[in-house]
């Protein structure tokens, strides 16, 4: 009885699945499983439709830029800071002559660094200052010749104060047992070496010699 029961039932499925109704409502059913796997991601790959992202990408993370290098600037030379300073005191002490001097110094320092670009090192200093010392010992021989007794004992007074910056120079004395220790040595024996033992002199005694009165001494030395 039960048997018949189940053989009816299933007849009856197979009839509406073939009627009109049974169809479309077989559709509806498979339709719905579709959006619902879709939905879920269940359908094969073949089967899926690829919907547009409607949220943007991230961004890509910026990376920093690096961090600028800071260039070390050589520091002021030692001379250069004096001047400054000593300047200050002359000024308040009323040197007038100091003050004008330094003033001249600084300004020439100046114009030194700004052609080179950079801060000036201490050997650039120390040459700067010989210039201006044998620009006043030139100007003290024209004055002279000149009868300007006037302009020379200032240009004198400036002298004294630039030389106040500079190493002790050697005396006559002391370049000439110098030039004799060096023509001993190199074995210079006529007039003809006479450069060559300035030379020499000026090497071994950087920035401590006067090179016109070496170079007569020099003469005497070498006939």
């Amino acid at each position: 009885m039960d048997g018949g029961r189940g053989n009816t039932a299933r007849a009856r499925l197979r009839a509406s699945s073939h009627s009109p109704h049974g169809r479309a409502r077989d559709t509806n059913v498979r339709e719905a499983a579709a959006i619902e796997g879709r939905r879920r991601g269940l359908l094969p790959a073949s089967d899926r439709r690829i919907t547009p992202c409607l949220t943007p990408p991230a961004s890509p993370s910026r990376v920093p830029p690096p961090a600028s290098r800071s260039v070390a600037i050589p520091s002021r030379s030692v001379l250069q800071s004096n001047f400054e300073e000593d300047l200050k005191t002359a000024m308040k002490s009323g040197d007038k002559r100091r003050v004008g001097t330094l003033r001249l110094v600084i300004a020439a320092l100046k114009n030194e660094r700004i052609q080179a670009g950079r801060e000036l090192t201490a050997e650039e200093v120390d040459a700067a200052l010989r210039r201006a010392v044998k620009q006043r010992k030139d100007s003290i021989e024209q004055y002279a010749k000149g009868g300007r007794q006037d302009l020379v004992d200032a240009e004198t007074e400036e002298l004294a104060i630039l030389e106040g910056y500079l190493p002790k120079g050697m005396s006559d004395d002391e370049v000439e047992a110098a030039l004799k220790a060096v023509i001993a040595e190199k074995g210079f024996s006529s007039s003809k070496d006479v450069g060559l033992a300035m030379k020499e002199l000026m090497a071994r005694h950087k920035g401590r010699v006067d090179g016109k009165k070496a170079q007569e001494i020099a003469r005497r030395l070498l006939p």
